[in-house]
This record gives C-alpha cells, sequence and structure tokens, in this order.
C-alpha cells in the first residue's frame, strides 16, 4: 500500500474524532445523571460533560490556527492525539463530575487542534473538484464514525455509562499513521516560485463573518439532538440507551450516503443553495419529532436530518479552504472551528429556558421553526455573490 493511500486512511480515521468529541458519550447522559443525582442542577452539569469540549475549542481554535501557520500541521495534529487519547479517556477513572468535566476541558483542547491541522491539510493536499470530492469523503467518514462509535457507545452505556469514554482510545491507532505517512505540505511554493507575490493577501474577514453565522446557526440546531434526544427517549418514550445510540447513529447512516454525494452536488448548487437544503432537513428532522412521540417516526426523522448532517461538514470545509489561501488557511479553518464548536457548547444553554417551559417537544418545534425560516432565506439569495 502507497503510502498516499496510508495518509488517506490515517485522514479519515482521524476525522472519526470529530463526531467522539461531540457526542460519543451522549448514551451515557442518563445513567451518569442518575449516579450524580445527588449534587444540584446534577441533570444541567451532566449536559455540559457533552458540550465542554465545545467551548475550550471554541476558545483556542483560533490559537491552533496560529500554530498551525508558524509550527505547521504535521506536530499539531501528533501533539493534539496524544491529548485526546489521554483526556478522552479520563471520563473513566474520574469518580467525580467536576474531574470529569476538567477531562472534557482538556479532550477539548486536543480536538481543536485536531480538526483545524485535519482539515487545514486537506486544504492544503487538494484543490479544485479533488477537495470537493475528499471533503465528501471526509463527511462519510465521520458518518461511519459516528454511526460506529454511537452504537457500540449505546451498547457500552448500559454496561455502565464510564465505558463509552473508553472509545477515545481510538487516538492512539491514528498516531502511527501520521508519523509513518503524513509529511507537512509545501505550502504555495509553486504558485509563488511562478508569481512573486507584489501585495500582502487580505484575510477575507466578510465572507468568514458570513459562512461562520450560516454554519454557526446549523450547528446549533443540530446539537439539540445529542443533548436533548436521550433524555426524551428515555424519559417520555421508555427507550433503552443502547435505542438511544442507534438512534443517533442513524442520523450518522445517511451521512454517510450523502458526504459520498457531495461532490456531485456542489457541481450543481452553489454554497447557499447546498445550505438551504441543510436547513429544510434539519426542520423536517426537528418537526417530526415534536408533533410525533413514537419511535417509528423519529427513526425516519433522523434519517432525514442525516442529510443535513452528511452535507454541512464538506459544503463549510470546502467553503472556507477555497476562499483563503495557504498562508492563511489555518487561520480561516481555525476561527470555523471554533464557531461550530461554541454553537455545540451553547446548544444546551440557550434551549434550557425553553425546555423548562415548554417541555422537549416545544424545543424541537421552536427548531423546526427557525430551520425552515432559515432555509426559506438562503433559498431566495443563494444565487447572490457574497463578496
Amino acid at each position: 500500500m502507497s503510502k498516499v493511500r496510508i495518509r488517506n486512511i490515517t485522514i479519515m480515521l482521524g476525522s472519526m474524532l470529530f463526531v467522539l468529541t461531540g457526542v460519543g458519550i451522549s448514551p451515557s447522559l442518563p445513567g451518569m445523571s442518575d449516579y450524580f443525582n445527588h449534587l444540584p442542577d446534577s441533570e444541567f452539569f451532566v449536559k455540559l460533560t457533552l458540550t465542554i469540549p465545545a467551548l475550550i475549542i471554541a476558545l483556542t481554535a483560533p490559537f491552533a490556527g496560529i500554530l498551525l501557520d508558524r509550527w505547521g500541521r504535521r506536530p499539531v495534529i501528533l501533539l493534539s492525539l496524544i491529548l485526546y487519547g489521554v483526556a478522552g479517556s479520563s471520563g473513566f477513572w474520574m469518580d467525580s463530575l467536576s474531574g470529569i468535566l476538567i477531562g472534557r476541558a482538556f479532550l477539548g483542547l486536543a480536538t481543536a487542534g485536531l480538526m483545524s491541522g485535519i482539515i487545514t491539510l486537506i486544504g492544503d493536499l487538494y484543490s479544485g473538484e479533488k477537495l470537493h470530492r475528499f471533503m465528501g469523503y471526509q463527511s462519510a467518514a465521520l458518518g461511519i464514525g459516528g454511526l460506529i462509535f454511537l452504537v457500540l457507545s449505546g451498547i457500552l452505556a448500559d454496561i455502565g455509562w464510564r465505558y463509552p469514554f473508553l472509545i477515545h482510545l481510538h487516538a492512539f491507532v491514528v498516531i502511527p499513521g501520521v508519523i509513518f505517512a503524513v509529511k507537512e505540505p509545501n505550502i504555495d511554493v509553486e504558485k509563488f516560485e511562478a508569481n512573486p507575490p507584489k501585495v500582502k493577501v487580505l484575510f477575507p474577514w466578510k465572507l468568514t463573518l458570513i459562512i461562520n453565522s450560516i454554519s454557526f446557526s446549523a450547528m446549533l440546531l443540530i446539537f439539540l439532538f445529542p443533548v436533548h434526544l436521550p433524555f426524551f427517549l428515555t424519559s417520555e418514550l421508555g427507550a433503552t440507551n443502547s435505542y438511544v445510540g442507534v438512534a443517533l447513529a442513524l442520523q450518522s447512516t445517511a451521512a454517510i450516503f450523502l458526504g459520498l454525494l457531495y461532490w456531485r452536488i456542489k457541481a450543481r448548487l452553489p454554497f447557499q443553495g447546498i445550505m438551504a437544503i441543510i436547513f429544510l432537513c434539519i426542520g423536517i428532522n426537528h418537526l417530526i419529532i415534536a408533533l410525533f412521540a413514537d419511535l417509528t417516526f423519529l427513526a425516519g426523522g433522523m434519517l432525514i436530518g442525516g442529510i443535513s448532517l452528511g452535507l454541512l461538514a464538506p459544503n463549510t470545509n470546502v467553503w472556507v479552504s477555497t476562499t483563503t489561501q495557504g498562508s492563511n488557511r489555518g487561520r480561516a479553518v481555525s476561527i470555523m472551528v471554533s464557531v461550530v464548536f461554541l454553537a455545540q457548547f451553547l446548544a444546551p444553554i440557550v434551549s434550557q429556558p425553553i425546555l423548562r417551559s415548554v417541555s422537549f417537544t416545544g424545543v424541537f418545534g421552536y427548531g423546526a421553526g427557525i430551520s425552515f425560516l432559515l432555509s426559506l432565506i438562503l433559498m431566495a439569495t443563494h444565487k447572490r455573490k457574497l463578496l
């Protein structure tokens, strides 16, 4: 097997860890909440164990981008993988909620470097249709990771809520491939030799703000599922933790196929048009959960919601990568990573007041209305240039 193929497989295996950070312990939440029910507001703080990595990623990803552009992609990725494995699995050993939160915080620090590094590396290695295709493959890898990790996490959570934390040791499987097959790319060397830059390339702040605002909204709405669905299924529908894992994995199943098709979809639609489809599917998923307290309908809704999950990652990654140059791509990607994970962190905080006043179905009902509105706005403006 060639080093290029090993490198690409390594990138895919590393990309699977993105999903694990966000929702990997989601099936553990009800059991963890019961274990710490003697603490005040235990359910809320247990939900924060799912989202605290997102806050740390949001705070540290811009600094990871600076390191990527100064130190290089490979060293940051390697250090991040080591920290990921140690911090991610620490929840298995910790016996205090505060200790688990600290471990999850360090997991966020590792993910900031890892995610920014891998997405930036892909942007360095590929361009044009090859970039669209590879980002789609990466999205499929995210879907495969979500499918495997969530089903496994659900099974392990039925054994004990601590066991899903051990899945984070997957990071150590990726390290040998990085050492052996990933080389530091020569950023824009050929371009600069042929056409020496006469002026400094300006950072595209306006377009970055627009892309990140759209990405923030999409991720906030999507992340309501792993935050609230486990409690909704177990408390109101009597589902097991294993079923919670399967329900969330259904999104990943659909995401696999949409990731593989992304490059074909992108050949026909602009970025905004694809985002309109993403919000439409998110809205349908929310609406089905809000209207039908039935496991069969819910499964169908999660499959439709998986369309949005499969398209969001490659669409935003390609959008950012193709509008920035290699000399500042690390910074642009890290800002996007920061914004996406800030949305994940804020999901339980923003929705908690709604949950207290209108219940779980009300949260998903509001989510549906907002999603449909954003979809209509993007449909109406998808042919306009953003710059």
